[in-house]
């Protein structure tokens, strides 16, 4: 009978996953990665805490608009933030310390943000400057 396990990293994020005839999991663990038996399905909602698998939570942080006027004035603000939390814009990866982001924006475009913590579910938001 096979076995799903994950593989974490000490971060908690995922490292591998599969199936196994091994039902031992210290023997698929090493110092760099702790191997757990999971079920299916559970590979990108789960991350590793140091002692067990837990799901990943919802960000409940919250935009007050999602449209902002392209003129460096006007501001979108994101409330509600894990506190720290690492933040994509664009790519660039900015750290957020005090759980709120205030973005602007120069030009006619979009800003594209995404959240990507081992704890929390991946978020992403699109801000349209016009």
């Amino acid at each position: 009978m096979k076995t799903s396990f994950i593989k974490y990293r000490a971060d908690g994020s995922l490292s591998s996953y599969g199936t196994t005839v091994i039902t031992d999991m210290a023997e698929l663990s090493t110092t760099e990665h702790t191997a757990v038996v999971v079920p299916r399905g559970s590979y990108d909602n789960h991350y590793w805490d140091g002692a067990s698998v837990q799901p990943r939570a919802t960000i409940a942080a919250t935009w007050d608009k999602l449209e902002i006027t392209a003129d460096s004035v006007d501001t979108a603000t994101l409330t509600g933030l894990p506190i720290p939390v690492d933040i994509s814009i664009n790519g660039v990866i900015y750290n957020v310390t005090d759980g709120t982001l205030s973005v602007t924006i120069d030009l006619p475009g979009k800003l594209f943000i995404v959240i990507d913590e081992v704890a929390y579910e991946e978020t992403a938001y699109t801000i349209v400057g016009v």
